[in-house]
C-alpha cells in the first residue's frame, strides 16, 4: 500500500517493498509499474539511490550512509556520509500521511570496537554488545561502495585479509535484536 509523503509540492507516494523504499509522484507516466520517480534501498543504516529517471546524475545506486528513524510517522534521515547531497535536503523531515509498516522499526546504535585496528592480515576481532548468530556485515570503501558483505560467525571476526590497503566503514546489524553498529576500519 502507498503512503502519501510531502517530499515534492505536489503529492509523492512512497511505498516499502522488500527493504526497498519507492517514491512516486502522480505526474510521472507509469509509475503504476514503480518506473517511478525514484528507489531508495535501506540496508541497515545505508540508504542506496537509483534515480529512474536521471541515473547519471549521481553515481547509480550510491548516495551514502544514513541513520533512519520513523517516530510519529516522521522519517527522519541523518547524513554519517554523503556522495551525492542534492537529494540531502529532499529526504529530510518526510512526513508520511498514512500507517508505517510494521516492519520499519528504529535501530538502537552500539558502540563497536574492532582489534587489529588498523589491520594487516589475518581476521578482524568484533566487539560489541549482544551479537547475535543472525547478525550481518557490511565493509564500504571511501567512495560508499560496499565491498564486502557477509554473516558473523560465532567466533565475531571477519577475514579482511583479501582488502586492499585503505580506509573503510564497517556496519554490524542485528535485525533480530534490533540494533547496528558502526566504525571505521584502516587495512594496511
Amino acid at each position: 500500500e502507498w503512503l502519501a509523503c510531502n517530499i515534492y509540492e505536489d503529492t509523492t507516494y512512497i511505498l516499502w517493498t522488500n527493504d526497498t523504499v519507492y517514491f512516486k509522484a502522480p505526474a510521472v507516466a507509469g509509475f503504476e509499474t514503480f518506473k517511478g520517480l525514484s528507489l531508495y534501498a535501506l540496508s541497515g543504516d545505508t540508504l542506496f539511490w537509483t534515480d529512474l529517471e536521471n541515473s547519471n546524475q549521481c553515481e547509480a545506486a550510491i548516495l551514502g550512509t544514513y541513520l533512519y528513524e520513523i517516530t510519529d510517522n516522521q522519517l527522519d534521515l541523518t547524513v554519517i556520509e554523503d556522495g551525492c547531497g542534492f537529494r540531502v535536503d529532499v529526504l529530510n523531515n518526510i512526513l508520511l500521511k498514512g500507517d508505517v509498516p510494521a516492519a520499519i522499526q528504529s535501530l538502537e546504535l552500539k558502540t563497536l570496537q574492532v582489534f587489529p585496528n588498523p589491520v594487516a592480515a589475518g581476521p578482524l576481532q568484533l566487539d560489541v554488545p549482544a551479537l547475535d548468530a543472525g547478525a550481518s556485515y557490511q565493509v564500504y570503501d571511501t567512495n560508499g561502495r560496499l565491498v564486502m558483505r557477509g554473516l558473523v560467525g560465532p567466533d565475531a571476526q571477519i577475514d579482511v585479509s583479501a582488502l586492499p590497503s585503505g580506509l573503510y566503514r564497517l556496519q554490524l546489524r542485528s535485525d533480530a535484536l534490533q540494533w547496528i553498529a558502526l566504525t571505521t576500519l584502516v587495512k594496511l
